[in-house]
């Protein structure tokens, strides 16, 4: 996952730019005074994000609450729907899914199914790289 930090006045100034690498999977964090305010990312990859973290903190039995996205991928999660089924029911192509879950490190390019292994709680729990600078 691409983390980029930059400055609001950058962000002023670039903003279509920012906008469409975010669009692209780029994560763009924007600082003031070295301080972290505002995240930017992909409408799906936060849709995903929070289905996840919905799936680490809600009871193992669905609830009213629960969303539709974190029901899906609490699915996918149990092994009682696959890769394709989920990305049908998210409204993505199952390549797409695959792409934005090895982006957001929810899956291993060399083995993909091995993340399921992990709970929701373990893959919340990594740590986030180091971001880049806006360029």
């Amino acid at each position: 996952m691409t983390r980029t930090v930059i400055s609001q006045t950058d962000l002023a100034a670039k903003a279509s730019e920012v906008v469409e690498r975010v669009r692209h999977g780029e994560i763009a964090v924007v600082e003031t005074s070295g301080e972290e305010q505002v995240v930017l990312l992909d409408a799906a990859d936060f849709r995903l994000l929070q289905a996840l973290a919905a799936c680490a903190t809600e009871p193992p039995e669905p609830t009213e609450d629960i969303s539709h996205d974190a029901l899906v991928l609490r699915r996918y999660l149990n092994t009682e729907i696959n890769l394709g089924k989920a990305a049908e029911e998210l409204g993505l192509s199952r390549l797409e899914l695959q792409d934005r879950f090895l982006r957001l490190e929810f899956l291993s390019a060399s083995d993909p199914p091995r993340w399921r292994k992990h709970s929701a709680r373990s893959l919340l729990s990594r740590s986030v790289p180091e971001p880049a600078r806006f360029k």
